[in-house]
């Protein structure tokens, strides 16, 4: 046994005129601006400036493809028609446009999935006839589920108000969206929870599992998968993240002003957690309601983290699809070419981007904690940044992937500021998973295992911040990360705070639903307990602690469901008064709530020995 299997146990046909309507009303509508976020890293409950919500957008999900339109692939099965066999296949891959037949033998079968392509938030006109006589119908269901289960996406998909698609569509469901189901139609369709209602989708795009994510495949890979055919079947190679952070929207503090990013060069500093040779980025524009033109992009190597220069001989094009200038579609994520580019783990690189235009709506990742550099023109090849401005966001830039061997996988930390690092030194790379990711990389015996920070400061688990809430974003934030295989869970703290009542019940519920969607997806959970917060009196009370304790006795407990877990409140404590943090490790604005260097890393090593000590000897 290896080191690391020891820690883990056809389209309907429109006529015409219709399709034309269609279009009309596909161009008349716009994507809604995203909400803001707050701004800074305060945990603060809602109805503050720096606790305001923020919902990932209703329509996000991964395109890999090359093409600028923000409209997402919706698929459903479409009413049976008996056609014969070979006109059903042919029918396949047609699309819903102005130029689609309106002869009745372009009906596709009815296993035949039909591709039209939408906008978010439009919902088109079905046909007249076919909705009236499908709303007469009488909806009959094989099976009332005695509890709801949780189903995703297998692809994208329409959402129907009907068990069949001449019933209204009332929106639609991307690859890997979660959902309720509470019961499924004699014909197949699942009834579900949908935007406040009851709606059915096909069985036939519904799964228990998180899809696997999808990887691009383009011209510029022709040589990874030349070199990858040659290796034997012990050297097979995956790809994991290397690095990565959550995405949100920023708040006012965070928007670049002078200059703007647009016509500006962007560089950005990362720091990979395991090394390799070759590498692919995921850029996003997910809030974004217009394209993002990148004219160039390059990565190389930094000469410091705290200097914008770098290694010009290290200087490497990153291109998508074979080309240097290229657009990420609103509203989407896409997944760049693979660069050869040799990098060592913890090793500091500079992502450079040359921006001629930007959504009104930024894609960032509000605290870094190390920075960022911002100068008006076009300096993507060269260090000409004197005068730049120095921001601490990343823009754009959601992760980086690396090819390791089948052993390698990923360690996904999913948290709020605590994880994030409120607090810490600029560019000291002091949050707990920086430790963590250290001392894994000093271990020797964990070459191949990342550490992916998922942390987004001034969140809760489930009380507030809508999508970007622990428990929704973990689709995301966890299930989405290349090479998972673990979860460590911190987070809570910011619920007890914004309740004035004992929510104990409802955070363990919420940690059980992020324990059963990994487990689904063969991850194991780690569970930190809620450390202290005796003295910050925004968030202290004896009512509130309790609440504490009782989260913790159950993390703490045999029968939880985690993996494993940590007694991190234990760790960090005062010894004369447990209810409040050590003072040698409460943050320097002095909160009793965030640690500052000191207290992250102790974090960081308790969960690494505990990693490498008794959760690999279970």
């Amino acid at each position: 046994m290896n080191k690391y299997t020891k820690l883990r146990p056809g389209l309907s046909a429109f006529k015409r005129a219709a399709a034309l309507l269609l279009s009309a009303v596909l161009a008349a509508n716009l994507l809604a601006g995203c909400s803001q976020t707050r701004s800074d890293d305060r945990l603060s409950p809602p109805g503050t400036a720096d606790g305001e919500a923020v919902t990932l957008p209703q329509d996000f999900d991964s395109d890999e493809s090359n093409t600028e339109s923000s409209e997402p692939e919706l698929t459903d099965p479409v009413e049976s028609t008996g056609q014969s066999e070979s006109l059903s296949e042919a029918s396949e891959s047609e699309s819903l446009s102005s130029e689609t037949s309106s002869s009745p033998e372009s009906l596709a079968s009815e296993d035949s999935p039909a591709v039209t392509t939408l906008p978010s938030g439009d919902e088109p006109a079905s046909s007249a006839s076919s909705t009236a006589a499908s709303s007469e119908a009488e909806i009959v269901l094989s099976e009332v589920f005695s509890e709801p289960r949780t189903m995703y996406a297998s692809d994208s998909v329409n959402v129907r108000s009907g068990p069949g698609t001449g019933y209204e569509r009332l929106g639609h469901l991307d690859r890997g969206d979660e959902v309720s189901a509470s019961a499924i139609s004699e014909n197949g369709w699942y009834k579900i929870a949908f935007k406040g209602g009851d709606a059915f989708v096909s069985g036939k795009y519904l799964q228990d599992r998180m899809p696997e994510p999808e990887v691009t495949v383009t011209a510029a890979s022709s040589e990874e998968e030349s070199s990858m055919s040659n290796l034997s079947s012990s050297e097979k190679t995956k790809w994991i993240a290397s690095w990565g952070c959550a995405m949100l929207t920023p708040g006012e503090n965070e928007i670049p002003k002078n200059p703007s990013l647009k016509g500006s060069t962007l560089r950005q500093q990362i720091r990979p957690t395991v090394g390799g040779e070759k590498l692919r980025l995921v850029i996003s524009n997910e809030y974004g309601s217009t394209p993002l033109k990148i004219d160039s992009m390059t990565i190389a190597m930094l000469t410091s983290p705290k200097s914008y220069k770098v290694e010009l001989d290290t200087e490497t094009a990153v291109t998508y699809n074979g080309k240097t200038s290229f657009s990420v579609p609103a509203g989407k994520r896409i997944t760049t070419d693979v660069i050869d580019f040799e990098f060592e783990a913890l090793c500091d690189i500079a992502v450079s981007m040359m921006l001629s235009d930007v959504p009104s709506t930024l894609t960032c990742h509000t605290a870094s904690r190390c920075s960022t550099w911002i100068i008006k023109g076009d300096h993507v090849s060269d260090n000409g940044f004197a005068g730049c401005l120095e921001m601490t966001s990343w823009y754009f830039l959601a992760e980086l992937d690396t090819l390791v061997s089948e052993e390698g996988g990923v360690i996904v930390c999913l948290g709020d500021s605590l994880t994030d690092g409120a607090s810490v030194t600029t560019n000291g790379f002091s949050r707990y998973t920086d430790e963590l990711a250290r001392l894994l990389n000093k271990d020797g015996d964990y070459p191949e295992l990342s550490v992916v920070n998922m942390g987004i400061g001034a969140t809760a688990l489930y009380i507030y911040g809508g999508n970007i809430a622990g428990t929704n974003r973990a689709n995301r934030d966890v299930l989405g990360v290349p090479g998972v295989k673990y979860c460590v869970l911190l987070m809570g703290i910011n619920d007890i705070g914004a309740s004035s009542t004992d929510i104990s019940d409802n955070i363990i519920k919420e940690y059980k639903s992020i324990i059963e969607r990994c487990h689904k997806n063969g991850i194991e959970v780690i569970g930190l307990t809620i450390t202290p917060f005796k003295g910050n009196d925004g968030y202290y009370t004896e009512a509130r602690n309790n609440t504490r304790h009782k989260i913790n006795d159950f993390i703490l407990s045999e029968d939880s469901g985690f993996d494993g877990a940590i007694d991190i409140s234990s760790v960090v404590a005062s010894k004369s008064d447990p209810e409040k943090i050590h003072i040698q490790y409460v943050s320097v604005w002095n909160d009793y709530l965030h640690f500052n260097d000191s207290g992250y890393k102790l974090i960081g090593k308790t969960v690494y020995e505990y990693f490498t000590g008794d959760f690999k000897n279970k």
